[in-house]
């Protein structure tokens, strides 16, 4: 999906003549940051661990802007994606933005916290 992002950005960059320079800062998301999230879920023996993603495509507008997504098969790629989408986004209506993504690469948490443990 993040090549798909890129692609669609490169033909644009075409057509609106867009400089070298800052075509290729706008074609990487400038922080990804992955972390991981062990924990043993109601009194179980065994650790489970889940991924999470967090892509910040574009810093230099301002905050960035992005939603958190929960689903068991989704990639760095894929929040990459989401991230530049985002700030396109958010260019297009004017928000001083930057286009972000965050993920749990799980399905939404059906536990009470209290019952978790690592």
């Amino acid at each position: 999906m993040f090549r798909l992002a890129q692609q669609q950005f490169l033909k644009a960059t075409q057509l609106m003549d867009l400089d070298d320079n800052v075509r290729q800062r706008l074609l990487f998301p400038q922080r990804s940051q992955v972390v991981s999230f062990p924990f043993r879920r109601d009194d179980q023996e065994q650790v489970e661990t889940v991924f999470g993603y967090r892509v910040q495509h574009v810093l230099t507008m301002g905050p960035t802007k992005g939603g958190i997504r929960y689903h068991q098969d989704v990639g760095l790629g894929e929040v990459s994606a989401l991230a530049m989408w985002m700030t396109w986004k958010c260019a297009l209506m004017q928000l001083p933005f930057g286009g972000a993504k965050g993920v749990s690469a799980s399905t939404r948490p059906t536990f009470r916290v209290a019952s978790c443990s690592v």
